[in-house]
């Protein structure tokens, strides 16, 4: 799933290759709200 998506990030932009800096880690979906992730991931692992 995350391959996936990393192969198609780097074609849209044009990368060769993720050349990564800084991981950033948003916990508690202040920076990004995550729910509907979370939804579909805990429906997709029952």
């Amino acid at each position: 799933m995350f391959q996936q998506a990393i192969e198609n990030y780097l074609t849209t932009h044009h990368f060769d290759k993720l050349n990564l800096k800084a991981v950033l880690f948003d916990m508690d979906g202040v920076l990004f709200d995550s729910m509907k992730n979370h939804a579909a991931a805990w429906h997709e692992a029952m």
